[in-house]
């Protein structure tokens, strides 16, 4: 059984942040409606967390199924990182122009 090895608190761990992970996007995506699109990654994400930790932990899923899916979770992170490193080039770019909006 998978209870037998010391990773497995991980794994509870990774489950109990996803959960709040999606909870969190779910609360956000109900009360700022302006950023939805912002959200919405994140939360599935999350989501996609939350099925693929049950799944382990609920041993359903052979050791080739768990390498596969928990690739595609990180390449999903992965991706989601990238988009926030873009967006912060972006801001930067449109901040490198020197102006800050202020009047002098």
């Amino acid at each position: 059984m998978m209870m037998d090895y010391p990773y497995v608190y991980f794994q509870w761990g990774n489950l109990a942040g996803c959960v709040l992970l999606v909870l969190l996007s779910a609360r956000m995506w109900w009360h700022y409606r302006d950023i939805r699109a912002l959200i919405m990654f994140p939360g599935l994400w999350g989501l996609a967390g939350v099925v693929f930790y049950s799944l382990v932990l609920g041993n359903y899923l052979s050791p080739a199924q768990i390498l596969l899916w928990g690739a595609v979770h990180r390449l999903l992170a992965i991706a989601m990182v990238l988009m926030f490193l873009v967006g912060m080039y972006a801001l930067a770019l449109d901040d490198a122009g020197g102006d800050d909006g202020s009047q002098e």
